[in-house]
């Protein structure tokens, strides 16, 4: 039977509405996909569901590697995870073809820092755990040298893994290491301590010559540490306690000679003519930055300097000197004068043993 013009225009015309009304409704409803700000979304290309003439086969990319995408091609020329993932706004993927997940942007406040951890790439030949490189650019895997500096960043979760850290704080008895977010305040140096070598830099393991000056740095705190040292004079006073009453009140002997609370107090030793002497001492001692390095380096900190050479230095070399005096002498403004004179000969003396 012969259908009319008339008709079969309208059923062409019908059926085209109804194949472009259900294909914007699986486009609009089972291909779309919605990318709010601060997110992109991760591309997985599984390829057809079933073998279509004309499109070939396609092989997996290589484990731990991107598929890879031909110039001007519509479609990958192997199956997995893309490159490059799309931005915020509306995109229409069919499920059959595509895996998509939406992967938060990488933000990064300021006062923190991004360590980057790549996923991809060789093993370094010479087995390093840090490795050079940029995000997008990196040939080995393992831990990026460079961190992240505060922003947002889109990072393909597939490569590259993100640890977003503070001030970190490596504290081993009395000695206190920071990374990260570091920052050294006016009046002090940092002391970098290199935990693995740093060719480019012709930088070996360990402690570091070269100080910090103040300011703020991002420290990867798997690469290197930072001891912030005071520099400048510091004052060290070595004082006779004397023993008090209830109220509060200096005690005395019966000669008027104030009572010692106990026999560490102070400086104390037996002058040459055999008298009990407790002395009080004020110390002025410093570090300069390029001494820093080797104060980390040889003692740990600066307060164990003092504690282990400079304190015990000092009294040591005023009772050496201070034996050899009488008690009179000692009391004496002139021969007082001569005793401050030898201890600090003998201070300096001391102090380049010591260097």
């Amino acid at each position: 039977m012969k259908i009319p013009k008339n008709v079969a225009i309208a059923l062409g015309v019908t059926l085209m509405v109804v194949v472009v009304s259900g294909w914007t409704f699986v486009d609009w409803t089972v291909n779309y996909h919605w990318v709010p700000v601060g997110s992109s979304m991760q591309l997985r290309y599984k390829g057809p569901p079933l073998p279509i003439p004309g499109l070939g086969s396609r092989q997996p990319a290589e484990d731990g590697q991107f598929a890879k995408v031909e110039q001007g091609a519509r479609f990958p020329s192997e199956l997995g995870v893309l490159k490059e993932m799309v931005g915020p706004g509306r995109h229409f993927y069919c499920p059959l073809w595509w895996e998509c997940r939406i992967v938060p942007d990488v933000v990064i406040e300021p006062g923190a820092v991004g360590v980057v951890e790549s996923l991809m790439g060789k093993k370094s030949p010479q087995g390093d755990y840090i490795v050079d490189g940029d995000l997008g650019s990196t040939e080995y895997s393992g831990i990026l040298r460079k961190v992240l500096p505060p922003g947002q960043y889109r990072i393909n979760p597939y490569a590259y893994k993100v640890t977003i850290v503070k001030q970190e704080e490596v504290r081993n008895g009395s000695q206190l290491k920071l990374a990260g977010w570091v920052s050294i305040p006016t009046g002090y140096v940092g002391v970098v301590t290199n935990l693995t070598a740093n060719p480019a830099l012709k930088q070996d393991r360990g402690i570091q010559n070269n100080v910090l000056p103040p300011g703020l740095y991002m420290v990867n705190g798997r690469e290197q540490q930072v001891d912030v040292v005071f520099v400048g004079y510091r004052e060290l006073t070595v004082e006779t306690k004397i023993r008090q009453d209830a109220q509060g009140h200096p005690e005395f002997e019966p000669s008027g000679e104030p009572i010692i609370s106990h026999d560490e107090s102070g400086i104390g030793f037996t002058s040459h003519d055999g008298f009990n002497i407790h002395m009080d001492f004020t110390a002025v001692w410093g570090i300069w930055p390029d001494q820093a390095p080797d104060v980390v380096r040889n003692f740990g900190t600066a307060d164990a300097l003092e504690r282990n050479v400079v304190d015990p230095q000092i009294q040591s070399i005023c009772r050496s000197e201070g034996q050899k005096l009488g008690a009179e002498e000692l009391l004496l403004v002139s021969l007082a004068r001569s005793f401050r004179t030898r201890r600090r000969a003998a201070s300096k003396k001391c102090s380049k043993t010591r260097a």
